[in-house]
């Protein structure tokens, strides 16, 4: 879990709920540490996202809608808050968040630093 933050401000965007890290190992692992590039990205599957690049040994990582560790391969989550549902560690509002980060940066492309 963690905090999507404004580098241009320091302030705190939303959360984020990704698998911990295993080795950055595919669908079970979170990726490791590093600033990466991200690009809007759309499929049948995911209306709107961000695809994370250049991430090593990996492809595919996508920051997307969604509340629950078992909505995640590996890919990044977005919410307003943490919570638990159906006894799970989540985040909540995801819909809502991911809105939010689509407002502010739209299509264009940004850097994600992992901490």
């Amino acid at each position: 879990m963690g905090v999507f933050i404004n580098h241009s401000n320091g302030i705190p965007l939303m959360v984020s709920l990704e698998l911990p890290y295993i080795g950055n190992q595919r669908n079970i692992s979170s990726i490791p540490k590093g600033i990466y590039l991200c690009k809007y990205y759309e499929s049948e599957k995911y209306k709107q996202a961000y695809e994370v690049l250049n991430v090593v040994g990996r492809s595919n990582i996508l920051i997307h809608k969604g509340n629950k560790v078992s909505d995640t391969d590996g890919c990044i989550l977005v919410g307003s808050e943490f919570g638990v549902i159906d006894n799970e560690p989540a985040i909540l509002n995801s819909s809502k968040a991911f809105k939010e980060l689509y407002d502010i940066i739209g299509k264009e492309d940004f850097e994600l630093i992992i901490s």
